[in-house]
């Protein structure tokens, strides 16, 4: 495992990020859709937030959460999930977890999946989402959210910036007025919708529909949207 994932764990272990949770109510229909009692599996699942906001919205729900970080695993069981230690980058998951889910859910999860550069957090992105894509059944979808942004360029100089920090003063995080503007930790890569959806296309997944979830911009300067993705396994 890459020292920028271990520095990542080491962020998330030490500080939780609270968020609403309400940003993956696109996912509800698309999982009542599945039939009664849908297989699923949370991939990033964190404390189980996210999964339990979905456990009292779809009734039936049958769903595993998988994450790195074995405190967020015990805090997502205290929750009542079934929650089990592993990680999306590892092509042997299924072992662990089983296959044929009727979905698989990446929340808030591909912008953290940094290498040293941005082309190796994008092979990382690429890589979460082939591992995603084999956990589903033919016909079962891979439902996303994630945060994007534009410019590409202004990207990549936000990534360098906070890799630079975190290298030279560890894990600290320094707000810029709010907690979602800051320099530091944890070290981000974010992509714009065309990126995600290419990465989808590249592991022979049918794009469904795409889900604006939320709009804003940062300092005036990039362009927010917060998405989610649906698509469908042929």
């Amino acid at each position: 495992m890459s020292s920028e994932s271990d520095r990542q764990f080491e962020f998330f272990d030490r500080f939780t990020p609270r968020y609403d949770d309400r940003r993956v109510d696109f996912m509800v229909e698309e999982l009542r859709e599945l039939g009664p009692a849908p297989r699923v599996i949370d991939l990033g699942c964190g404390d189980g937030s996210v999964l339990r906001h979905l456990v009292d919205r779809v009734p039936g729900l049958a769903p595993v959460g998988v994450d790195p970080s074995p405190r967020y695993v015990d805090l997502a069981n205290e929750r009542g999930l079934d929650a089990r230690v592993g990680s999306i980058l590892d092509p042997g998951l299924a072992a662990a977890t089983g296959d044929g889910y009727d979905a698989a859910l990446v929340v808030a999860v591909l912008h953290h999946l940094v290498g040293p550069t941005r082309r190796r957090s994008r092979a990382n992105v690429a890589a979460a989402i082939g591992v995603a894509a084999g956990l589903v059944r033919p016909g079962g979808k891979l439902l996303i959210y994630e945060p994007t942004y534009r410019p590409r360029l202004g990207m990549a100089v936000l990534f360098w910036i906070k890799a630079m920090v975190v290298r030279l003063a560890g894990n600290r995080r320094v707000e810029l007025g709010r907690p979602a503007l800051n320099i530091g930790a944890p070290i981000v890569s974010y992509y714009d919708v065309e990126a995600i959806e290419a990465l989808l296309a590249g592991a022979g997944l049918e794009l469904v529909d795409t889900s604006i979830v939320s709009t804003g911009s940062v300092a005036g300067i990039a362009r927010r949207q917060s998405v989610g993705f649906i698509a469908r396994r042929p």
